[in-house]
């Protein structure tokens, strides 16, 4: 198979899985929020009810999400269909690659957000420390990688498999 129609597959099918994985994020923070809520019916309406810059975030990270999927789901299509490699493991490992890539661009994002914020509340950016921007690395970018590959790694790893599964079945099917 050439590899434009490999990539084609691939994207298409990353934009799905995509969507998977978006719904089971937004489940899981409903989810996780509902203990703290008064029922679990409000919990699964999070999004209603938080600031609206969480929601603009939450909405770009999304957006990132749709790219970095659209982006490894096309080199996923093509090492599964153009160059035979096993959708046992190359399906996983994109959709790894895509949450990890999402979570550190989600992170660079927050931490951002919070320089300036930073730097406004300062005055200038002369005044930040080395130690308030490694704190707020370590904050905004480390801690937040990694709760969100701890949480994410079996939903990312199982629609990941499920997702090269996918492309597989596409070529046999037609």
């Amino acid at each position: 198979m050439d590899t434009e129609t490999a990539k084609n597959i691939g994207t298409k099918l990353a934009i799905k899985s995509i969507s998977i994985g978006v719904i089971i994020a937004y489940l899981l923070m409903g989810i996780g929020l509902s203990g703290v809520q008064t029922s679990f019916f409000e919990g699964l309406f999070w999004i209603i009810r938080i600031r609206s810059e969480a929601v603009q975030n939450f909405l770009i990270v999304i957006g990132a999400f749709y790219a970095c999927g659209y982006y490894f789901g096309g080199k996923a299509g093509i090492a599964i269909l153009a160059k035979q490699r096993s959708y046992l493991w190359v399906g996983p490992r994109w959709g790894l690659f895509t949450l990890l890539s999402t979570a550190f661009f989600a992170s660079i994002l927050g931490y951002s957000q919070v320089v300036i914020r930073d730097m406004y509340s300062m005055g200038s950016a002369s005044k930040m420390s080395t130690d308030l921007l490694i704190n707020n690395f370590t904050n905004f970018i480390s801690w937040v990688v990694f709760y969100i590959l701890i949480f994410g790694l079996i939903p990312a790893l199982l629609v990941g498999l499920w997702f090269g599964w996918k492309i597989k079945r596409t070529v046999k099917l037609a």
